[in-house]
């Protein structure tokens, strides 16, 4: 499938349709309230929430949200948010002790770099398997930039 080069209209429309959507935009305003009602990454009960329905709106497949919860609040991610430090996603997707049944360790990243961006959209990117899906689309077609799938997930 070839797609077409994007234009700033062409991104606007997208982003209108998208904006337009009854079912996002629910999730999106939760989501907005949750993150405000609760910045902070220090209590249990706050960090939870947020893991819960950031895994729930996002079907992040986080099995055992709780045990993701505790241990956010354990990294005191705060300061790292607020000074922008890429490593706190790394930190998150990976510093937990949850494991697949073939023993192999957890890697979250995608969730990471999501419960990061609800807290300074500007700044930290989510990755996901559309992103994925569509930076190769793009460099297919395009060839925008060269860059190995691997690459998507060193942030």
């Amino acid at each position: 499938m070839s797609l077409k080069r994007p234009t700033t209209t062409a991104v606007k429309r997208a982003v209108k349709q998208i904006k337009n959507n009854p079912k996002y935009n629910a999730n999106m305003g939760a989501l907005d309230k949750l993150f405000v009602l609760f910045p902070e990454n220090n209590k249990i009960e706050e960090v939870y929430l947020k893991v819960v329905a950031l895994n729930e709106l996002y079907s992040t497949n986080i099995y055992n949200p709780y045990k993701i919860a505790t241990n956010i609040v354990k990294l005191d991610i705060d300061k790292d948010l607020k000074s922008n430090t890429l490593k706190i996603v790394v930190k998150i997707a990976k510093s937990h002790s949850l494991k697949t049944s073939g023993g192999t360790k957890w890697n979250f990243y995608s969730f990471a770099t999501k419960y990061c961006s609800w807290h300074v959209a500007g700044f930290y990117p989510i990755y996901d398997s559309y992103v994925s899906a569509a930076l190769n689309s793009y460099r297919k077609s395009h060839k925008f930039h060269e860059f190995k799938n691997v690459d998507l997930k060193d942030y």
